[in-house]
């Protein structure tokens, strides 16, 4: 008798859990979650607007997928292709997305100075990092499709730095004397950096 009720517990609980991370009610435990993201990106390279769209497979509380981001900094801008994995987390009206990440960053352009003719430099890096979301369901129809919208932080650094040494030629004249420059320019430009976003993220959920 003491087996059994053993036994029944421990499928309450079980059911329990696995109705606490269903999410919503009547979705399914398979849903393609496609994420939207606009924000603001910090790093060595300076700052800028940061965008990005990444979609993933949820399979209950476990989740995969490939993301895209592009970033314009003051003086370049960056792109990104990434594969993510980890926890995404529905319980009732609200979702916690824990990811890590892995994948390439290209820098095109950074140290550019449109004054001076100065092309910048480019490379590309892999990096690592992660992924933190806290969303709110904000729509929630018959059959199962939820959107989700909160803030998300991204971390990510970068494996290794690396320099470019260019020459550019330097033609300009000087707005003051009148004076005209023609000169070749031999610069060395760092690449390589850690970064920071802060992102506003609308998530949509399509049950499988």
């Amino acid at each position: 008798m003491t087996s059994r009720v053993g036994l029944l517990s421990a499928a309450l609980v079980l059911c329990g859990t696995r109705i606490a991370f269903a999410g919503p009610s009547g979705s399914t435990p398979l849903a393609l979650e496609i994420d939207n993201q606009l924000g603001w990106v910090q790093g060595e390279h300076s700052g800028g607007v940061d965008g990005g769209a990444t979609v993933r497979l949820r399979y209950h509380v476990l989740t995969a997928g490939l993301g895209l981001q592009a970033a314009t900094i003051l003086l370049g801008s960056m792109g990104s292709a990434s594969a993510v994995a980890g926890l995404s987390i529905p319980v009732e009206f609200v979702r916690l997305d824990a990811l890590a990440e892995f994948g390439v960053n290209t820098y095109t352009n950074v140290g550019a100075n449109f004054l001076n003719q100065d092309p910048g430099a480019g490379a590309t890096l892999p990096f690592v990092g992660a992924r933190t979301s806290l969303l709110v369901r904000i729509l929630h129809n018959s059959r199962g499709l939820s959107v989700w919208l909160g803030p998300s932080v991204h971390y990510a650094a970068d494996l290794y730095s690396t320099t470019r040494t260019y020459t550019y030629r330097n033609q300009h004249q000087d707005w003051f004397d009148g004076n005209y420059t023609d000169e070749l320019v031999t610069r060395t430009v760092h690449l390589g950096q850690t970064r920071l976003s802060f992102l506003a993220t609308m998530s949509i959920s399509l049950p499988l």
